[in-house]
């Protein structure tokens, strides 16, 4: 049985089915992350932002934190600039770019969650 207790222990448990496929990839890693999203369907959006933070800081899962809240619905409504903001700090690839665009902000900025303004400027940076 899976134990839900806190956000740090679930990445802890991610990491760990992550770690144990005998071939990772996208869509042995996204069967992982559809097994747990199933099971905290109806878990408060801050302890998905507190999994996706975990995730991403202490086990470099970007693409699946940012899956983890892309399709946790109260979650993703609740983004705005400086949630997106947060969860966009110290990308270092354009893969990360990518991901971050198509998960998180693009979908955010369709739905009017974010302005257009902040796309401008962040297409402007020189900061990926």
């Amino acid at each position: 049985m899976m134990e839900l207790s806190n956000a740090e222990n679930i990445a802890a448990q991610i990491n760990t089915a992550i770690r144990d496929l005998p071939m990772p990839n996208t869509a042995s890693m996204r069967a992982i992350r559809r097994q747990y999203s199933r099971k905290l369907k109806q878990a408060e959006p801050t302890f998905i932002l507190t999994l996706a933070k975990e995730l991403m800081e202490t086990y470099n899962h970007r693409w699946l934190a940012y899956e983890f809240i892309r399709y946790h619905k109260s979650t993703f409504q609740q983004l705005d600039e400086t949630k997106l903001e947060a969860f966009g700090q110290d990308m270092d690839s354009w893969d990360s770019v990518d991901a971050f665009a198509r998960l998180l902000a693009g979908p955010a900025w369709l739905q009017g969650q974010i302005a257009d303004d902040v796309i401008h400027r962040w297409a402007h940076s020189d900061d990926l």
